[in-house]
């Protein structure tokens, strides 16, 4: 025989939402609401659509930096190097023109013409050239001063300047 139901045990018949160790359903957010999770995941999505393409950027500024550094680089090398062609020059004048001292009795003048040849093929400019002799002619020194031409990128051209002194000395008797 079944039992008849009162309508107040009907009312008290327990469900799963009134068991507290059932598992909960999950509560979905009502239409149009946003959950923290999703202002959360939007937030970051934010972030990261605003650091799209930020590599990029440093990485042309990184490259630009290297290119300069190297052009820069290359101003002083060349600067440098053009000073180097012009003591060089400037060296081999001086001793060529300290040479002709004692040998020739106009020795002022052939040892500055013979340094205006050595610098010119050593590719620069004889300046000025003076020479210092001793009264007897057999020693003395000179004094040489060139210039040779540098063409520097983006800068456009200039001179390198540089000057030398040689001497001739001669033996003392013993």
């Amino acid at each position: 025989m079944r039992r008849a139901s009162s309508p107040a045990s009907r009312c008290r018949r327990r469900s799963r939402r009134d068991d507290p160790k059932a598992p909960r359903a999950r509560q979905r957010p009502l239409p149009g609401a946003r959950s923290d999770a999703t202002t959360a995941n939007r937030r970051r999505d934010r972030r990261q659509q605003t650091d799209r393409g930020s590599a990029s950027i440093w990485l042309i500024a990184c490259a630009t930096l290297v290119l300069l550094l190297g052009v820069a680089l290359l101003l002083r090398e060349t600067a440098v190097l053009a000073r180097h062609r012009a003591e060089t020059a400037a060296d081999l004048a001086a001793l060529a023109a300290a040479g002709r001292i004692g040998l020739d009795p106009d020795a002022a003048t052939s040892g500055c013409a013979l340094a205006a040849r050595v610098a010119a093929a050593n590719g620069a400019a004889l300046v000025s050239c003076a020479a210092d002799l001793a009264l007897d002619g057999r020693s003395g020194a000179v004094d040489v001063a060139v210039r040779v031409p540098v063409r520097l990128p983006i800068l456009g051209g200039g001179t390198a300047s540089a000057s030398a002194r040689a001497g001739r000395l001669v033996p003392s008797p013993p």
